[in-house]
């Protein structure tokens, strides 16, 4: 940690019972797994030279990992095992849905946030044909609550992948898209409809923020 370390990062490693070491300690080098983010600094190809000189240990999968982080790379891991079974992805890369775009689909960028680059789409000649894109099926009926789309935010805290044993937080976040929702094809361009991202409803001027936590109202609970 650093005076750059977020207040919520500290607060929440001091209650975690881990315990913050010195940096003369990390000398030793026994007995340490470092694992680093997907940031350019962490895996510029000057820093993983440095640390195979160092001879340090760093743990690169499966969390923060390049190959399987990003959502359009899950598909990638995932394929093998849904040959064996019964497994049916609603998304996958551009090329194979050449033939299956006779609905609506939603486009997004690789590697992107904030609801940044999505559309919605029922056209194949609408389709950006170069530059990578993830394509998902867009669910024209979707649940809503007080006649908007939501999303989820549960938060879980994986200890052990073999056994899997996963504690889930009791609370979480529900964020709401700021119009209410149609399945009318005219307003396929309205992101106020179909994005729940709380960065692009922020800038609805209908959009309703919440004082309290606890309040159940507004576009985020």
């Amino acid at each position: 940690m650093s005076t750059v370390t977020p207040n919520i990062v500290k607060h929440t490693i001091a209650r975690s019972h881990f315990k913050v070491t010195k940096s003369e300690a990390l000398k030793m080098k026994r007995g340490w797994v470092f694992q680093h983010g997907n940031d350019p600094k962490h895996t510029a190809r000057a820093t993983k030279e440095w640390l195979r000189k160092k001879h340090f240990k760093v743990l690169e999968w499966p969390s923060q990992s390049p190959d399987l982080n990003p959502i359009e790379s899950l598909w990638r891991e995932l394929k093998p095992v849904s040959a064996r079974g019964k497994i049916i992805p609603l998304s996958s890369l551009l090329s194979p849905l050449s033939s299956l775009l006779s609905s609506l689909f939603s486009l997004s960028q690789p590697a992107s946030a904030r609801g940044i680059g999505i559309q919605v789409i029922h056209k194949w000649s609408q389709m950006p044909c170069k530059r990578p894109l993830l394509v998902q099926k867009y669910l024209h009926k979707p649940y809503l609550i007080s006649g908007n789309k939501f999303d989820l935010r549960i938060y879980v805290y994986v200890t052990c992948y073999d056994p899997l044993r996963v504690y889930i937080f009791q609370d979480g976040l529900v964020r709401f898209a700021s119009c209410k929702y149609s399945s009318s094809m005219k307003s396929l361009g309205n992101k106020f409809m179909h994005l729940t991202n709380y960065s692009v409803n922020k800038r609805n001027s209908d959009y309703q923020s919440n004082d309290s936590d606890k309040a159940c109202q507004g576009h985020k609970w």
